[in-house]
């Protein structure tokens, strides 16, 4: 169903033949787990990461063929036969070992807990707007500062 290719020091896990939506692609082996992410290890849950000797090879996409639900990696869509088996890393890590700026998408692939997403850096951009405002208004006459917005 599924195989290991190596090319110029990048490998990757490829279907060997069709691949249905929902069907299980590959079970992660529990045989040897870390408490902490490795470069090659995959999030299982809180806590528990399984290093699997496909799962290491199996490369992130911010389009991702597939999702890890426990230790299975479950297809999203139909796989054609020679298609790469990927999933998000953001997605299911809560922390990456080894962070990196994605080449498909341009984001930074550090997990769910290990990344200050946009959303955190609007809202701290409001709060410092806001501190702003308030301390020239303290420190002004309002009238400096109203009519040149024009209210």
């Amino acid at each position: 169903m599924i195989s290991i290719k190596c090319s110029d020091n990048f490998c990757g896990v490829y279907t060997t033949e069709p691949i249905t939506k929902n069907q299980v692609v590959h079970t992660l082996s529990l045989s040897e787990t870390c408490e902490k992410p490795t470069r090659t290890s995959i999030q299982i849950k809180k806590g528990l990461h399984a290093e699997d000797e496909v799962g290491k090879y199996i490369n992130h996409s911010c389009y991702p063929s597939c999702e890890i639900r426990g230790t299975r990696v479950i297809a999203l869509k139909k796989i054609k036969p020679g298609q790469e088996i990927t999933f998000d890393y953001n997605e299911n890590e809560k922390v990456v070992a080894s962070p990196f700026r994605c080449g498909c998408c341009d984001r930074n692939i550090t997990g769910r807990g290990g990344r200050m997403g946009e959303g955190v850096i609007t809202t701290l951009f409001v709060v410092a707007y806001i501190v702003f405002v308030l301390f020239m208004l303290l420190h002004s006459s309002t009238d400096n500062i109203i009519e040149p917005l024009g209210w």
